[in-house]
């Protein structure tokens, strides 16, 4: 334990703390700016009333910040429960996409394919109607010689 001498409030201390020398000065700042409030509203405080009031301060502002914590993490345990919702949900939207890809593929394939065989059947129409046309125009033909 480190031994660090510090003021409050006019009057000398010494700390005994595993804590680094600045953090144990930035305490005491802070509580001697707490006294400094306290006094300035009421210059009539004792030493013990002032500190007792700065005291109250500080354990409010605790409390203060406990309970905004204790808010925070459950707003935090709420975000993360919607968050791992909303991932499954996003999960199962994958899938269901990939699913339809590939449905919508096989489709795409056999509209392919049924336009390729439409061709093929309008070809093959076209040859027969082209031959019948050709047999029908010699027959024709050879009725008017």
């Amino acid at each position: 334990m480190k031994k660090t001498k510090v003021e409050i409030y006019g009057r000398k201390y010494t700390v005994n703390s595993e804590y680094d020398e600045r953090y144990i000065d930035h305490l005491c700042g802070y509580v001697n700016g707490k006294i400094r409030e306290l006094v300035l509203k009421n210059q009539r405080l004792d030493y013990a009333d002032a500190c007792a009031l700065c005291l109250m301060n500080v354990a409010d502002d605790y409390v203060s910040e406990q309970k905004a914590k204790s808010h925070a993490l459950t707003e935090n345990e709420q975000l993360s429960k919607s968050y791992k919702e909303l991932h499954e949900r996003l999960k199962k939207a994958e899938l269901a996409v990939n699913e339809l890809s590939k449905k919508n593929n096989k489709l795409e394939d056999e509209v392919r394919r049924k336009d390729n065989e439409i061709v093929k059947l309008k070809l093959s129409l076209e040859k027969t109607y082209d031959g019948n046309s050709s047999e029908s125009s010699e027959k024709g033909s050879t009725e008017t010689k």
